[in-house]
């Protein structure tokens, strides 16, 4: 079950690029190994819909690798930041993730990053739903409450549960879901799981693992296949039921 959220969580941030740089933040390696694995399962013909595209980092992965790409994004400066990279088949437009209405259908509905900071998470699964075409996949990527950090902080008695909220959580407004909550929210929203796996494993906080090279933080994502439930993100891939 999910722990209801604190009065800091619940709080709806509207716009959180005065106190993130997605860019610069440890972060951006989860955006890179997510768009990776993403960007595997477009096709050269395919239309992709970006929810949440915050500066473009994921989207200069994806971009190459398909027809077409529109995004949205809430913050005005993450989109000012976007429009600054040129791309030539990519488009951002300032928009709320959660209102936003559009008549398109979308090979690849692309939504990252961003699930535990919704309102109505569920609600935000059914939409998704819409916008995709016949045949089109969903990706979405959740932070996993059970990634080793979590664990490791819980058993120090840092957090009382895996499923509380860090101190970049309250500064974000971001809810954890389990793996669990997850599909079942996806299946009532008549989404059905065509594919999941793990993304990096991560045994300490963002602070110290900026400080190992990156050919160790590489080998940890390549290893995260040996033990997907204690990665540091879900990926998750739901195509229409």
């Amino acid at each position: 079950m999910t722990r209801s959220p604190s009065p800091a969580q619940a709080a709806h941030v509207s716009d959180y690029a005065p106190v993130y740089d997605p860019d610069t933040d440890f972060d951006a390696w989860l955006t890179r190994f997510v768009g990776r694995r993403i960007a595997g399962r477009l096709g050269p013909a395919d239309s992709v819909l970006e929810i949440g595209c915050a500066t473009g980092g994921m989207t200069a992965l994806l971009a190459p690798c398909c027809d077409s790409l529109f995004a949205i994004e809430r913050s005005p400066a993450y989109v000012e930041k976007f429009q600054q990279r040129g791309f030539t088949n990519a488009k951002a437009v300032v928009a709320n993730v959660e209102g936003w209405q559009d008549t398109r259908r979308f090979d690849h509905v692309v939504a990252t990053g961003m699930f535990g900071n919704l309102r109505d998470p569920q609600g935000f699964l059914g939409r998704c739903r819409e916008f995709l075409a016949l045949g089109g996949q969903l990706h979405l990527s959740a932070a996993n409450p059970r990634s080793l950090h979590r664990l490791a902080a819980a058993e120090m008695g840092l957090i009382a549960n895996v499923l509380d909220a860090s101190p970049a959580d309250h500064m974000l407004g971001n809810r954890n879901f389990s793996i669990e909550d997850i599909l079942a929210m996806a299946e009532a929203a008549g989404l059905a799981c065509a594919h999941r796996e793990g993304v990096l494993v991560k045994p300490l906080p963002n602070s110290m693992m900026a400080a190992l090279p990156p050919e160790t933080i590489e080998a940890m994502d390549r290893i995260s296949r040996f033990v997907p439930e204690f990665c540091a993100v879900t990926y998750f891939v739901f195509r229409i039921r």
